[in-house]
């Protein structure tokens, strides 16, 4: 029979406190004899003294409490401080929750059950999301599900890049194998493919104004709404000369809407800034006659001839599709104008305008000439030494010329001269010059073999493969095959074939091929190759899995519509999300200053969208390869075309850069956004991160529990040594 006394104490079997813990027990308990007792029988823990009274008073259940999952320690809490428990007893003691003060197993195993669970869904994510690199060789890897699969035709082309929806990520603009239509493709990023969208379709089929095929698509903001527009170009099918109309575009409902001006030319078009407006003019020759149209600001142009710049220079057509570019040849971070033409004896040459920030006009600096063969043209700082060189197919693509910047460099001390200093990279140099193909002889002109003949008027298209700063170039073979041609790093001996069999021999796999091109798939900052042929799938991507140890740095600079917030008048939202970033503006040049391995500082530049017309398949940002550095990017300087430059310093390596030019006369308020780019490894690095975090908590945790027990037991010998 159980012997409870006035308290409700039970007192069978008790363990006996004794010393010090005793007399606190005893003067807490004033009506209780016996002193605070547990004992475990059948699995449960039976409670007496002050905490069973405590249990029974607000509960009204009995002193038994069974361990295990659902116990709640609170209502009758066994306090290690007053009651030394060793054993098993201690093991079940153990099993109450967090608010007894000890961990519970029962929750140990729900953490450990909810972190396996997070690793799955996040590695489930990434298998999504992207293609497995892993399983893939260390080489330009062809992935076929890019989702262009039964919406492309024979005669299909890749026409020109951009980002329709302001995401970051690039869109693809497609000309139909009738060539009567512009499909676009949005990137979608949570699948890794392309989706058409079809309410974004422009046809020119009932169409009366223009007739014949279409040439050329070129996205840009015409109208400064900061939605993307699109210049789309074709040809008459009677006198051979050129149509363009503007198809303006809008975010909320997904469409083109058509202008009603029609433009009509020899040739295509350059996109540029002709007056420093951050509006969206044109350059061209229409009826022999070189024409710049104007933009008002809405979309429509006002063409004129009376270029004052140009005034006594010859008149004429532009032969062989060689493009006009806007691109910095003087190194004063303001886009120049480049004229394709001829002399008067037929022999062609580009005319160079430098931009004349104080008179806010371009000015004829000097004339190139090139060889009497030569085919399309191309810009790219072929040495890497900071200047923009010129690069062109010539002997009916026999060979490749590359005519050489040459112009003052980087200061070596704070006393040298005729120079630039790390503080202002910006500065013209009135004595650049480039040495034309007659003169050869005296030097900083290179000719290199291709070792088969390009196919007639091929584009050359520019990029970095491996991102080491050293810029290769893809050119479609006669043979029907593309071939990467590169150079080494401040040498001056022109190009040749790629030797690497894990570039090449994958991209001239593909037969009957007539474009390849440098594309981002993803925007992973890792330059991916498509390759077009005359197949039923005409467009090929072969993803850069060379995992190359450089680093490289993109940047976007916007026209400045939306910078911080957009105005409702031009953006559905006031805060739209995802942000709008714009569209990229033509002409935009960047320059700054990186580290290398050996401590050597070096000058790296680029240009963003310089060239628009004759397949130019430009890239709306400047991606500019590193190498191998150790250290930030020092000085880095923005220059667009209304005549102003940002400066900023410290800069990330392998990350893009978005810059907002507004107000464009004040840089010390652009809005700057940095972003860093994950590496393929991002998640295993996440992964390793979060066991060795579990890994040193439950260290922690143990050392703190045996550091308990160590207390305890020092505890338990003070009071048998203290014993009555």
């Amino acid at each position: 029979m159980r012997t409870l006394d006035e308290r409700g104490i039970d007192r069978r079997d008790p363990v006996r406190i004794s010393g010090r813990r005793r007399a606190n027990h005893e003067r807490s308990a004033t009506h209780c004899a016996a002193p605070q007792s547990i004992r475990r029988r059948d699995g449960l823990l039976h409670c007496s003294g002050p905490t069973l009274a405590r249990h029974v008073r607000r509960t009204g259940q009995p002193g038994s409490v069974a361990p295990g999952p659902g116990v709640t320690c609170r209502a009758a809490k066994i306090d290690l401080e007053k009651v030394a428990v060793v054993g098993p007893r201690r093991t079940a003691i153990r099993e109450c929750d967090a608010t007894s003060g000890l961990m519970a197993v029962m929750g140990r195993r729900r953490a450990v059950a909810w972190g396996v669970a997070i690793v799955a869904l996040l590695l489930a994510i990434a298998a999504g999301r992207k293609p497995n690199m892993y399983d893939l060789p260390t080489k330009l890897c062809e992935w076929d599900d890019i989702g262009l699969s039964g919406y492309m035709s024979t005669g299909s082309r890749v026409v020109a890049f951009g980002d329709f929806n302001s995401d970051k990520n690039l869109d693809l603009f497609v000309v139909t194998g009738d060539l009567q239509h512009v499909n676009v493709f949005i990137w979608n990023a949570a699948m890794y493919r392309f989706d058409l969208q079809s309410s974004l379709s422009i046809s020119i089929v009932d169409d009366k104004s223009v007739s014949g095929t279409i040439t050329s698509v070129v996205p840009g903001d015409f109208n400064y709404d900061g939605h993307l527009d699109v210049l789309v170009q074709g040809r008459y099918s009677t006198d051979k000369s050129y149509w363009a109309k503007i198809f303006t575009g809008s975010i909320s409902d997904m469409t083109f809407t058509e202008m009603p001006q029609t433009l009509k030319s020899d040739e295509e078009l350059l996109v540029f800034d002709y007056n420093g407006d951050m509006q969206l003019d044109l350059f061209g020759f229409a009826g022999g006659v070189r024409t710049v149209w104007v933009n008002d600001g809405k979309g429509d142009f006002v063409s004129r001839t009376n270029i004052s710049e140009m005034i006594g220079k010859a008149n004429g057509a532009n032969p062989n599709g060689r493009a006009h570019a806007s691109v910095d040849l003087n190194g004063d971070c303001f886009a120049d104008l480049v004229v394709a033409t001829v002399d008067g004896s037929g022999t062609p040459v580009l005319e160079v305008y430098v931009w004349n920030n104080g008179a806010r006009k371009f000015q004829y600096s000097q004339s190139v000439v090139l060889a009497p063969t030569s085919g399309p043209v191309t810009f790219a700082d072929a040495d890497v030494d900071g200047n923009i060189d010129i690069i062109y197919t010539m002997n009916n693509g026999a060979d490749i010329a590359t005519h050489y910047n040459v112009q003052m460099g980087l200061c070596e001390s704070s006393s040298a001269t005729n120079c630039r200093s790390s503080d202002n990279l910006c500065v013209a140099d009135p004595g650049f010059s480039f040495v034309s193909y007659d003169h050869r002889s005296k030097g900083n002109v290179a000719v290199s073999s291709l070792n088969e003949r390009a196919l007639s008027n091929a584009r050359i298209h520019v990029g970095d493969i491996n991102a080491d700063g050293v810029p290769e170039l893809l050119i479609t073979l006669a043979s029907g095959v593309v071939s990467m041609f590169g150079t080494s790093a401040g040498s001056r001996n022109g190009f040749a074939p790629v030797a690497d069999p894990r570039i090449q021999q994958p991209i001239q796999s593909i037969q009957n091929a007539v474009l390849g091109t440098f594309f981002d798939v993803n925007e992973d900052g890792i330059m991916d190759v498509m390759v077009m042929d005359q197949s039923t799938a005409p467009v090929k991507f072969f993803i850069n899995n060379l995992n190359e140890d450089t680093f490289f740095f993109k940047t976007l600079v916007s026209n400045g519509v939306c910078p911080e917030w957009c105005d409702d008048s031009r953006w559905p939202e006031r805060f739209p999300s995802p942000k709008p970033y714009g569209v990229s503006q033509p002409g935009t040049v960047v320059k700054f200053i990186v580290t290398d391995t050996g401590g050597v500082n070096r000058i790296r530049c680029g240009g963003q969208l310089y060239q628009s017309s004759y397949q130019s398949l430009q890239l709306p940002y400047a991606f500019i390869g590193l190498g191998r550095t150790f250290s930030y990017i020092v000085q880095f300087s923005v220059g667009i075309s209304a005549g102003y430059i940002g400066t900023w310093s410290t800069m990330i390596p392998n990350s893009q850069l978005v810059v907002f030019p507004s107000p464009a006369s004040d840089p010390g308020r652009w809005v700057v956004e940095l972003f860093l780019l994950p590496s393929s490894n991002f998640l295993w690095v996440f992964i390793s991160v979060l066991v060795t975090s579990i890994a040193l908590a439950a260290a922690i945790v143990i050392m703190h529990w045996r550091h308990l027990k160590a207390d305890m037991l020092e505890q338990r010998k003070a009071e048998h040594f203290f014993t009555f």
